[in-house]
């Protein structure tokens, strides 16, 4: 199994606001990305979220009941989500050790679930750790193979799985796939590029 991870318990201190919560398209900026997953992901899709986000919870359950009744789409509950980015990639790969590989997805980049297409033909043709630059960094949505295991369950801090990515395979796509909604500028952006699909 390759488990798709949608990272989506972060503190959105940069936005002032609930950012899963901000209105995007016919829903909501979590539903969106999570929709996504879902049409990309080749199996499982677990949304990791803060600790005792009831709200987001509750979103997801009246949106993807039956998914979630199949076993297709899990939520997972981080109450360390306070200790950064790397508290809930160990979550997920704790929960999910047998995985063959992970494919880690921000919940605030709603444009980029298609590029877990591309992931998928790499990691085929055998790469075992495969990212998308950022402005010459490498980032997500990204795929880790199961033998980074014990490296991605002791990373510490809010820098994700960025140490592990140095001799990653780096792919490419256009700026608006990887737009990443960190302030409200990013948002208006989002908002105006979805208006034009």
């Amino acid at each position: 199994m390759i488990l798709t991870a949608v990272l989506a318990a972060g503190a959105s201190t940069r936005m002032g606001t609930a950012k899963m919560l901000l209105p995007f398209g016919k829903s909501t900026l979590l539903e969106y990305t999570v929709s996504g997953c879902m049409n990309h992901a080749p199996g499982m899709v677990a949304v990791v979220l803060a600790g005792g986000d009831f709200v987001c919870r509750q979103i997801l359950e009246r949106a993807f009941p039956r998914e979630i009744g199949d076993g297709l789409l899990r939520l997972v509950e981080n109450p360390e989500s306070g200790h950064g980015q790397s508290a809930s990639i160990n979550k997920v790969v704790g929960m999910f050790p047998e995985a063959e590989a992970w494919i880690f997805v921000l919940g605030d980049m709603p444009f980029s679930p298609p590029l877990i297409d591309e992931l998928l033909i790499q990691y085929e043709k055998g790469e075992r750790c495969v990212a998308y630059s950022h402005n010459g960094a490498p980032g997500c949505p990204v795929l880790l193979a199961n033998e980074y295991r014990s490296a991605l369950e002791a990373i510490k801090g809010d820098q994700g799985a960025r140490s592990l990515l140095s001799s990653a395979t780096i792919l490419f796509a256009p700026e608006e796939r990887l737009l990443d909604i960190d302030d409200e500028q990013d948002y208006i952006r989002a908002r105006h590029q979805i208006h034009h699909r």
